[in-house]
């Protein structure tokens, strides 16, 4: 099986927090995400620094950013300010950065963690391993199709 949309290296997704960020990674295939360390938060270049680094050691050729929209589908406070920040990784990192719906991927991420007794992954990179899965379900789906 070849890679999905002619991809063929890692995808790194964001669950953005002012605080700190969820960082997850994909398999070189797009197939399965795995959560990764957590970065600190930041002001926006210094972030986007610290996200080049994690992209140039994963060779990612893209990067997703959970994007908080209200459970009416609207951008709140917190989506705005991600949205920002997505923009400010978009001109300053090398590879296309993605916006996406992260509604309820930190409940999801909780509920899998504690369903399979996982005490050691930090929430926030789990959630954003969520997205992550998500996403590249639907590369693969789409990839089917055609």
């Amino acid at each position: 099986m070849g890679y999905p949309c002619g991809m063929s290296g890692r995808i790194i997704a964001l669950d953005l927090g002012k605080a700190r960020s969820g960082v997850a990674v994909s398999d070189p295939t797009q197939t399965i995400a795995q959560p990764l360390d957590l970065l600190p938060g930041a002001d926006a270049p210094t972030f986007v620094e610290q996200l080049g680094g994690v992209v140039a050691e994963y060779e990612a050729e893209r990067v997703i950013v959970g994007i908080p929209r209200t459970m009416d589908g609207r951008m709140g406070e917190m989506a705005q300010w991600a949205e920002g920040i997505r923009r400010a990784c978009e001109r300053g990192l090398s590879v296309p950065v993605e916006g996406r719906d992260e509604r309820l991927s930190t409940v999801s991420a909780e509920r899998a963690m504690r369903e399979a007794g996982n005490v050691t992954s930090p929430a926030d990179s789990v959630a954003a391993a969520v997205v992550l899965q998500a996403y590249l379900d639907e590369l693969r789906l789409r990839d089917e199709k055609l």
